[in-house]
C-alpha cells in the first residue's frame, strides 16, 4: 500500500517538477520536444531552391569557372622612398621560378600605387607560373592609367602566353577594368580565343570584358549561339565525336551561358535564353546594328 502512495506520488509530482524546470530555464533531460498549440501557426518550410541545368547522365550541373573581374579599389599614392623595397621585391620575383617565392611581393603591393610598379610588373606577365602572371595582369588592372592597355596587349602577344589561358583570362579581366574598347586585330584575337573554347575561365573573362564595356556590339551573334544547350549528333555517325566530347562541351556550355546572358543583356538591354529569341529581336531592331 505504501508502495503505491509512492508511485501516484511521483507520477502526481512530476509534471510539477517539470513546470519548475521550465520556469527556471532549466531543460529537462531526454525531454520530449515541445508540441505547438493548435492555433499557433506553423512555421513555413525553407522554400526550395530552383533546380539547375542537370547534366548529361544526371549529374548536377557544374559551378561556374572560379574568377572575377578586376575591381580597381582606392590606392594610396607612396614615394619613391617608399617604393623602392617593393619594387626590390618584383625584381627578385620575376628571378623566382615557383609562386610561392614571388607572390608575396605582389601581395605586397595591395593599397598602393606608383609610376614604377606597372613597368616592372609586365615583365611578371612572361613568369614561369601561371599564378604569378595572372596575377599581375590583375595588378596591372587594378592600378590602370592611359599606357595599361598597351601593355596588357603586348603581355597578350607574348609567345610564352599563347595557350596559357589563367593568363589571357587575367589580361581580359584587367583590360575591362581599363574600359578601353577592342580595335579590329584586338577583336579578332579575343574572337579567335572564343571559337577555340579553350577554357571555362577564359570564355567568362571574353564575356565579362564585353559585359563592362557594354557598347560593343561585334560579339553579340558570336555570344548569341553560345545560349543553345549543345546536343549530341547521331550515334551511328562515324564524324560524331565521341561521349567525352559531348559531356565536356555540356559542361562548359552549362558554366559559361550565365556570363553569356549577362553580356548580351548589358549590351542590348534584353534577356535572351536561346539564340533563337536573340536572332527574333536583331531581326525586328535593324536600326540596332546587328545582321543576322
Amino acid at each position: 500500500m505504501k508502495r503505491h502512495r509512492t508511485v501516484a506520488a511521483r507520477t502526481t509530482l512530476a509534471p510539477v517538477a517539470l513546470a519548475v524546470l521550465g520556469c527556471l530555464g532549466l531543460a529537462a533531460p531526454h525531454a520530449a520536444p515541445r508540441r505547438a498549440h493548435a492555433d499557433e501557426p506553423p512555421k513555413p518550410a525553407p522554400a526550395p531552391k530552383p533546380p539547375g541545368p542537370a547534366a548529361p547522365g544526371g549529374a548536377p550541373a557544374p559551378a561556374p569557372a572560379p574568377g572575377a573581374p578586376v575591381t580597381p579599389a582606392p590606392l594610396t599614392p607612396i614615394s619613391d622612398e617608399e617604393a623602392a623595397p617593393l619594387l626590390d621585391g618584383l625584381k627578385k620575383a620575376l628571378k623566382t621560378r615557383t609562386s610561392g617565392d614571388a607572390l608575396p611581393a605582389l601581395e605586397a603591393l595591395g593599397g598602393k600605387t606608383h609610376k614604377d610598379f606597372e613597368p616592372a610588373l609586365s615583365k611578371l606577365l612572361v613568369h614561369t607560373s601561371v599564378d604569378v602572371a595572372a596575377k599581375a595582369a590583375r595588378c596591372m588592372g587594378e592600378r590602370a592609367g592611359p599606357k595599361t592597355p598597351a601593355a596588357l596587349w603586348r603581355g597578350w602577344a607574348l609567345p610564352v602566353n599563347d595557350k596559357r589561358w589563367v593568363v589571357k583570362a587575367a589580361l581580359l579581366d584587367a583590360l575591362a577594368a581599363t574600359k578601353a574598347p577592342l580595335d579590329a586585330r584586338g577583336y579578332d584575337e579575343v574572337e579567335s580565343v572564343w571559337r577555340q573554347v579553350p577554357s571555362t575561365e577564359t570564355m567568362i573573362a571574353v564575356a565579362r570584358y564585353f559585359t563592362v564595356v557594354k557598347t560593343d556590339k561585334r560579339p553579340c551573334k558570336m555570344l548569341a549561339f553560345w545560349l543553345d544547350e549543345p546536343r549530341a549528333g547521331s550515334v551511328s555517325d562515324a564524324s560524331n565525336p565521341p561521349a567525352s566530347y559531348w559531356e565536356a562541351r555540356w559542361k562548359a556550355w552549362a558554366a559559361v551561358k550565365p556570363a553569356v546572358v549577362d553580356a548580351l543583356q548589358a549590351i542590348t538591354g534584353q534577356h535572351f535564353d536561346s539564340s533563337e529569341e536573340a536572332k527574333a529581336w536583331f531581326k525586328k531592331n535593324p536600326k540596332f546594328g546587328v545582321d543576322w
